[in-house]
């Protein structure tokens, strides 16, 4: 089994892209099984994994999820996106070494908006109104069945961060203290930094450690996708994909339109860099 991986930072159009993977007859991708990746190495206090990582009793553990996982779909391809995964390519490449990657990016001022608003669980298009009494129970029970991907003997691991979202879910605070990817570079400074900041500092990342180490791997197993190319050129970005899969991947019913953000003073040092190259500056 070979998975084919979507890489890239939150709310860079992942779930975007993953939807319109799931729909065709082939692929089945699976939606951030984030605990699966940590299984053994669950007391990591961040999201970067490398070759250390590795062991061979984790390689069978998430092997064996995934192949489960693809055998209930009743289809021949596996996917896989977690937006955490941006940080651990090479504990990826050590587990599925003949894997595949589509890396998406997209202006980091968009997804800076866009984080920032799963900081405070606001509507977006991924998500559920959460205002509705029934459909909050089911968010909640989809957190706890996430529950089944832990391991037993390593739950204590994830109490703190099970109980933060439980209680923002409930109603009982208004932000999480910590959403997405947990960058080693932001451990000790989160409590003096905005939330504005922490998106910025967690897009930074993970486009930083995607594009260095992605380009560690052979270019045949690697594509770039410009998200706003695909949301305003869908068709050809397709057809680019398809060449890559060696499957044709069909045009989704529905695109959703393109929003653009200013640039944000307190952001602009943090991600100016990375926006220049790729391109938006």
């Amino acid at each position: 089994m070979n998975p084919l991986f979507i890489i890239g930072a939150p709310r860079s159009g992942t779930t975007f892209f993953s939807h319109i993977l799931n729909d065709s007859d082939l692929f089945t991708v699976w939606m951030e099984p984030n605990f699966i990746w940590k299984y053994n190495n669950g007391k990591i206090k961040d999201d970067r994994m490398d070759e250390s990582n590795y062991s061979p009793k984790s390689a069978e553990f998430i092997k064996r999820k995934f192949k489960r996982f693809l055998d209930k779909s009743n289809k021949k391809y596996f996917a896989e996106k977690t937006p955490a995964n941006c940080l651990r390519i090479p504990f990826i490449n050590k587990v599925f070494p003949e894997a595949r990657y589509i890396h998406i990016y997209r202006n980091g001022y968009s997804c800076i908006n866009s984080m920032y608003n799963q900081f405070y669980l606001k509507e977006d298009k991924n998500a559920y109104l959460t205002k509705n009494k029934s459909v909050r129970s089911k968010r909640i029970k989809e957190k706890f069945n996430k529950l089944r991907q832990i391991h037993f003997f390593e739950l204590h691991n994830y109490l703190g961060m099970m109980f933060d979202s439980l209680c923002l879910e409930l109603g009982l605070k208004d932000r999480y203290k910590y959403w997405g990817v947990r960058i080693p570079e932001l451990q000790n400074k989160v409590d003096s930094l905005s939330t504005e900041e922490i998106c910025a500092y967690q897009w930074k990342y993970c486009v930083r450690y995607a594009n260095n180490d992605l380009g560690e791997i052979d270019g045949d197993r690697v594509i770039n996708l410009k998200y706003e190319d695909l949301v305003l050129n869908t068709d050809h970005e397709l057809k680019r994909v398809s060449s890559f899969l060696g499957h044709k991947i069909a045009r989704p019913s529905r695109i959703y339109s393109l929003k653009s953000y200013p640039e944000n003073a307190r952001c602009k040092p943090i991600i100016n860099q990375e926006m220049m190259e790729l391109g938006y500056v």
